[in-house]
């Protein structure tokens, strides 16, 4: 709806700068519940479970009160064949398909380290007390990058931004991986790094390249791929961390997204050569 709006008022060109602000929002709200989450938990148990009730319903508030940023053509398919059609679409579109492939490579990048941070800080003698302020400066630093990231794309190109967030990726899981000390999960913003600035710039190929009644519908195709990937990957990576280690896994980690953020940026840039 961000991106037919913008297109709709002709300012387009102003997508990458409000879809970074967007995020940065959610970042910092994220932060500040990380912050309080471990003494509301503290103070009852299900007082958080509570408080998000108001929270998802003045959500649906916002979405109800929302209107549409133009007409559109109306649906003559199911939605068997509509979904099929948007997969199709998908597939047979090299931009489209190539920066799909790049979003979850990068998503899958940051999402399994957020499973793998808490153990490792334990490992490192972190106490749990100090996990929720250490969570919510994460996301006050992600909430930053989200706001540079528009600027960031636009001063060193998308393919020089996303080469230089692959490349934060990957040194993240190495440092994490050899470095014994509480310290060093500073390191774990490079991820953060990979999780925003990319992200704006490939969410931006999505949308310019999906067709204009199925933006929405393209968005959760790249999600649904997302999630998939993360069912697939999720439990080989855990039985590796079991049999031979965090540290060691964390190495196999960082060959195995080099090679496949290698790959899928190559796909990338075949497809959009002026990026």
């Amino acid at each position: 709806m961000l991106f037919s709006s913008l297109d709709a008022a002709g300012e387009i060109g102003a997508y990458r700068r409000w879809e970074g602000r967007v995020r940065a929002a959610g970042q910092a709200c994220e932060a500040a519940s990380s912050a309080a989450g471990g003494w509301l938990y503290a103070t009852a148990p299900r007082l958080p479970i509570w408080l998000q009730i108001p929270v998802a319903l003045s959500a649906v508030a916002v979405a109800v009160r929302m209107d549409d940023a133009g007409p559109r053509a109306a649906v003559t398919t199911g939605h068997g064949a509509r979904m099929w059609h948007v997969f199709r679409h998908a597939r047979s579109h090299a931009r489209l398909r190539s920066a799909m492939l790049l979003s979850v490579v990068l998503g899958q990048s940051t999402f399994v380290m957020v499973w793998l941070i808490q153990p490792w800080m334990q490992r490192r003698g972190i106490p749990a007390v100090w996990f929720g302020p250490l969570w919510a400066a994460a996301h006050v630093w992600l909430a930053l990058v989200s706001l540079a990231s528009a600027r960031i794309a636009e001063a060193f190109g998308v393919r020089t931004t996303l080469i230089a967030c692959a490349l934060l990726a990957v040194a993240g899981y190495a440092t994490l991986s050899v470095i014994d000390a509480a310290w060093a999960a500073v390191f774990y913003l490079c991820l953060h790094d990979d999780a925003r600035a990319p992200g704006t710039a490939a969410r931006d190929g999505d949308q310019a390249d999906a067709p204009a009644d199925d933006r929405a519908s393209v968005l959760s195709l790249n999600a649904l791929g997302f999630r998939l990937a993360f069912v697939a990957c999720g439990p080989a990576i855990g039985a590796l961390v079991d049999r031979v280690g965090l540290e060691p896994a964390l190495g196999v980690l960082t060959v195995a997204f080099a090679v496949a953020l290698a790959a899928a940026l190559a796909v990338f840039a075949r497809a959009h050569p002026s990026a």
